[in-house]
């Protein structure tokens, strides 16, 4: 097939099967667009103890049991599981090893304390692709390998399976979606996990860089909108194997028009539904059914610690220009305290869900009308822009991740620094601006006018497909 590829997509998180954010969410439903386009894609990523093999009906592959990985003068055993991404023809692998990914937690048991061993557990996932492929007899034009946790594969390529015919013609791409805690460890815990022995000359100093490993060996590399300013790290003889890609969002699932998850549906030509929507989500939370009020979404989650300390402090101000707050998730303990002391004191204004499933989150945000402060780019979970644009909820953002020609970007309100002034600050103009219904319905109407579908972001990972292809090896 001219211009159709063999590609294996190669990710540490999958949606829906484990991981959230970003990496997750792209690698959950990048493969299925590229499906139906036509290429030959299958996906790999670890077996963890979170995933749940009788939903997805994960099935044993009889070729894949005991595979042999040798690290560091050990052999480690590993066997193979298969299922299909769901609504979707797309196979993909999970690594079984019982010792190294059935743990509580995919980097660490907390999200701030990492294991230990994570540069062994991705060397023998690296590994464990490679050899997994020699099995399957399965030889794809492209490896495309995101963030660090597969970062080694291109390095491994180049040099440890540089004379292995099998990869011959493979090439890869290596996508930076985030910039993640975990990319960096320490010379010496590199070389405990048997990397020295593979890849000598990739460690030097005192810290070993994953990402930087990536980025030194991989064909082509592609870093989304919101993440360019991770070109720095990028030599000057790798940026002409950059290439900008465009992020996209599952719009199957974030549908204002057919959601089943939206309680009443509508559109960027009739807004009536969005309105019942607010009026179901203050009635379920205890807030004042006011449609008048503007109502402000915090999702805890999606909040860098010093942007929700910054909403935490200006809370009583927040409520005194006439706007609701209700935060969505657990924060840590402490700063979860004194938002529950805020609530306690203002019952009818504020208040505080501590959990919600995927479908509750969006019939949260597709009742509210702003969105609070998602991550910054390149922290994992930044596409909260994006979903809540999808529903004609104005985002209120450090920075936009849409390009930079997007008419989107007018919908937004981008407050450049951090501090709890200018976060005020702009609550203050954009109250004004709500009880002003006109503007802000025009405001609300431009932003679900947007196309952040797939179909469209598609475009800059064919473009590096293509150009990977077309390089000498």
């Amino acid at each position: 097939m001219k211009n159709k590829f063999k590609i294996l997509y190669v990710s540490s998180e999958v949606s829906p099967f484990a991981g959230v954010g970003n990496l997750a969410e792209v690698a959950g439903t990048l493969p299925k667009y590229l499906k139906n386009l036509g290429h030959d894609v299958r996906v790999m990523m670890p077996n963890y103890k979170s995933i749940n093999e009788r939903k997805y009906v994960l099935r044993d592959v009889i070729r894949l049991k005991g595979l042999k990985i040798s690290i560091s003068g050990k052999t480690l055993q590993a066997n193979g599981k298969s299922a299909f991404l769901p609504n979707s023809k797309v196979q993909i692998y999970f690594l079984d090893n019982k010792e190294l990914f059935q743990r509580d937690g995919l980097y660490g048991a907390k999200p701030d304390i990492l294991f230990d061993d994570n540069a062994e557990r991705f060397l023998f996932f690296s590994l464990g692709c490679l050899e997994t492929l020699k099995l399957l007899y399965w030889q794809p034009d492209i490896i495309h390998c995101n963030d660090w946790q597969t970062a080694l594969i291109p390095a491994l390529l180049k040099k440890h399976y540089l004379k292995d015919q099998f990869f011959q013609n493979t090439k890869t791409v290596f996508s930076l979606c985030s910039t993640a805690r975990g990319n960096k460890t320490t010379t010496e815990a590199a070389k405990l996990a048997g990397i020295s022995d593979i890849l000598k000359d990739e460690l030097s100093g005192d810290t070993f860089d994953f990402m930087a490993c990536g980025l030194k060996n991989a064909d082509i590399i592609t870093i989304s909108d919101g993440m360019i300013s991770e070109q720095t790290r990028l030599d000057t003889s790798a940026n002409k194997n950059v290439i900008s890609v465009a992020n996209g969002i599952d719009t199957q699932i974030w549908d204002a028009q057919n959601s089943k998850a939206v309680k009443h549906h509508f559109s960027d030509v009739d807004l009536t539904g969005k309105k019942d929507n607010k009026k179901v989500l203050q009635e379920q939370t205890g807030l004042a059914v006011d449609e008048k009020k503007p109502l402000l979404l915090v999702v805890s989650e999606w909040l860098s610690s010093t942007a929700l300390d910054a909403v935490v402090q200006i809370a009583k101000s927040i409520i005194d220009t006439g706007a609701q707050l209700l935060f969505i998730g657990q924060a840590e303990k402490s700063k979860q305290s004194d938002i529950d002391k805020i609530v306690a004191k203002n019952a009818q204004t504020v208040k505080v869900e501590k959990r919600a499933s995927d479908e509750g989150l969006q019939n949260v945000i597709a009742g509210s009308d702003v969105l609070l402060l998602p991550n910054e780019p390149g922290d994992g979970n930044n596409w909260g822009q994006l979903y809540a644009l999808q529903y004609g909820t104005i985002p209120v953002v450090l920075h936009s991740i849409l390009p930079s020609k997007s008419k989107a970007n007018a919908s937004l309100l981008q407050i450049g620094k951090l501090s709890a002034d200018n976060v005020l600050k702009t609550i203050k103009q954009l109250v004004k601006d709500f009880e002003a219904t006109t503007e802000w319905q025009q405001r609300v109407h431009s932003a679900m006018k947007s196309d952040f579908s797939w179909d469209n972001a598609i475009d800059g990972y064919i473009k590096s497909y293509q150009k990977v292809a077309a390089k000498k090896k």
